[in-house]
């Protein structure tokens, strides 16, 4: 009997422990910028490995599972940005509003720039060819070139 009775009490003690425990458990939430706009696809985790997130279209993200522990840093990183960090303390209560900054790398604006121009540059070869295509223009060109060639040869030949 003595047994069924510790058995009991300890079971007691554990939901009471486990209880106690998943109370005071607290979330973070906030969102990652760059230039003022939320920004998709940036993992954030902490130092503890307690929780990984990614950002949602708008930037925001949500960690769960912390404890009344002094601080954790939490990291928002993503490839082509520089990464960034935020130390942040639970004090009993969730935390909202816990936004961090992150940048482009220099090789990425870089290249995002070398898009823009060899993107712009592209348009506007096509537009000059669109106006060189045209048949009368084509044909006045090869008209050109023909004679062109034609004194050259003479020049040199007769």
């Amino acid at each position: 009997m003595n047994i069924i009775i510790k058995a009991i009490l300890s079971i007691a003690v554990l939901l009471m422990i486990s209880t106690v425990t998943s109370a005071s458990l607290h979330n973070v939430t906030g969102h990652i910028y760059e230039g003022g706009v939320g920004l998709t696809g940036v993992t954030v985790t902490d130092n503890e490995s307690i929780d990984t997130t990614v950002t949602n279209a708008t930037g925001y993200y949500i960690l769960d599972g912390y404890t009344n522990q002094t601080s954790y840093i939490l990291t928002a990183s993503k490839t082509g940005y520089t990464s960034n960090t935020l130390t942040i303390d639970f004090l009993d209560a969730n935390l909202t509003g816990k936004d961090i900054t992150i940048v482009k790398t220099s090789l990425t604006a870089f290249i995002t720039s070398l898009t823009s121009i060899v993107t712009g540059l592209t348009t506007m070869f096509t537009a000059i060819m669109l106006v060189f295509m045209e048949p009368p223009l084509v044909l006045f060109i090869a008209v050109v070139l023909f004679v062109f060639i034609i004194g050259v040869i003479r020049i040199y030949i007769w």
